[in-house]
């Protein structure tokens, strides 16, 4: 092989990034970076237990990860917990906040939320910030969390 082919292999890996990466894809990549920067914002000075379906989120932002909502849902539907444990400290506020992929009505939530969780998140956690397809839902102004 001559120098031109050593060359030639990650010229073109380069060129497929460029093309795959073009600017409307790194634009929509910034977006995601400066959502995630904001969502880091809100997250970080939440003091007590927060439940998300976004577990990393949580640990880059110094909080330890308790429950990973769609395991305990689908707990629940074979009889293998009882999710009114969960329900019963999100409704006595003992649970800072919740992130969850959209809201009530999204499959994305519909999955790792059942009704009676989506009801005690409505009704401790009314407050709902979203940040791209994700939702914080926080206390209403005032009220103590977690």
């Amino acid at each position: 092989m001559n120098d031109f082919t050593h060359l030639a292999a990650p010229l073109l890996i380069i060129v497929g990034i460029a093309v795959n990466t073009g600017p409307g894809r790194l634009g929509e990549m910034r977006d995601l970076r400066q959502r995630g920067d904001q969502f880091f914002a809100l997250i970080r000075p939440i003091k007590g237990p927060i439940l998300s379906t976004e577990m990393v989120l949580l640990l880059r932002t110094g909080h330890q990860v308790l429950w990973e909502p769609a395991i305990f849902r689908e707990l629940a539907i074979a009889g293998l917990w009882n999710e009114h444990v969960l329900v019963d400290q999100i409704r006595q506020h003992r649970i800072a906040a919740v992130i969850t992929d959209g809201d009530r009505g999204d499959r994305a939530f519909e999955e790792h939320f059942s009704p009676a969780m989506a009801d005690a998140i409505d009704e401790a956690l009314p407050r709902k910030i979203p940040v791209g397809q994700r939702i914080l839902h926080l206390p209403a102004q005032g009220q103590p969390a977690g």
